[in-house]
């Protein structure tokens, strides 16, 4: 995270500028409220992993809980651990945040939790007080609990030190995208795209390994420069058909993801994204199947760039691809071998 912030820096860094790129767990002198049991918000706060908060009902939509903070802060995370009712995890969420509780922001994270620990992550510029979740998702028999809740920010009205994806993502999608039409070299963003940095080939070019990601030389409708900017920097935004991932709940509360092989049989299987590796499991311990609202690629993998530069090279060789199909592919791609250092 910190390349971006570095690429004219010669001397070193002091423990005091990095302590924005790993922000600290805050002390937990928060007011909490929710719409359903209340009274029992302390226990997600307590410190004491054996005991809960939990809505008292099965998780439906209209759920919610509020985080109200002693001081302004800029939120860089918050945790639900349902360590001890690993199945409770929230279903769907969404989040909104404020800085006087009455006038909100749009929503700020949404998705689903897959797992007993679910991280949010949070990329606004300014310090708020109150942060709003609210349940989305339903489940027949679960409740929506939280054993411990943290949360991990800088308190301060200073500016919030932003990663190269945050600056991105607060850029308007259209203007971003003409610049990478008049600032980006499309041979320089087959250099990156081919690269070991960032291994975007690694998935989207068959002649590299297996596809994982959509072939990027074929015509798609609805496809102009915006959406490609915007599949870069947040591709969990729009997965396209035929690549999602399918999660899988076990009757143990156990969430495994992946691509689905078969469904055949007595078994369900699975490829993870990453090695390729197949999972099993038998058909007769899953409780749920759902489509994963998340991405196989990275978030934050503009992150590994190292600078603006880069990612409206990286931009503009999409665009070109996208244009010109599979023969403008192989001339950049050649063109990149032959500039490569």
């Amino acid at each position: 995270r910190t390349r971006a912030e570095s690429e004219d820096r010669v001397g070193p860094w002091t423990l005091i500028e990095l302590k924005p790129f790993d922000p600290p767990e805050l002390r937990r002198n928060w007011k909490l409220t929710a719409s359903h049991n209340g009274g029992s918000l302390g226990n997600a706060v307590d410190g004491n992993q054996g005991s809960r908060w939990d809505t008292g009902s099965v998780q439906k939509p209209g759920m919610w809980f509020m985080i109200e903070l002693p001081e302004p802060v800029h939120v860089a995370s918050f945790t639900l651990n349902t360590k001890g009712s690993d199945a409770d995890y929230p279903r769907g969420y969404e989040v909104i945040v404020s800085r006087d509780g009455e006038n909100w922001s749009d929503i700020v994270a949404s998705g689903r939790g897959d797992n007993p620990v679910t991280t949010i992550e949070i990329s606004i510029p300014d310090a708020v007080r109150f942060i709003k979740v609210t349940q989305t998702g339903r489940s027949p028999n679960k409740y929506w609990s939280v054993h411990e809740l943290s949360l991990k920010g800088l308190t301060g009205d200073e500016p919030k030190v932003m990663s190269l994806a945050e600056m991105l993502a607060s850029a308007d999608l259209k203007d971003l995208a003409h610049e990478a039409r008049e600032k980006g070299d499309a041979t320089r963003g087959a250099q990156l795209f081919y690269s070991q940095a960032i291994s975007c080939a690694k998935c989207h070019d068959p002649r590299q390994g297996e596809r994982l990601g959509p072939d990027l030389a074929s015509k798609r409708d609805g496809v102009n420069d915006a959406y490609l900017v915007e599949s870069v920097l947040n591709p969990s935004k729009s997965i396209r058909k035929g690549f999602e991932q399918i999660s899988v709940l076990t009757d143990e509360g156990l969430v495994v993801t992946g691509f689905k092989v078969s469904d055949k049989g007595e078994q369900f299987i699975l490829r993870e994204p990453a090695g390729g590796r197949e999972i099993r499991i038998d058909n007769d311990i899953i409780e749920e199947t759902f489509p994963s609202q998340v991405s196989a690629m990275p978030a934050g993998l503009v992150n590994q760039l190292g600078s603006r530069q880069q990612f409206l090279d990286v931009a503009r060789f999409l665009m070109d691809v996208s244009e010109g199909g599979s023969e403008r592919l192989q001339h950049l791609k050649a063109a990149a071998q032959t500039n490569s250092p």
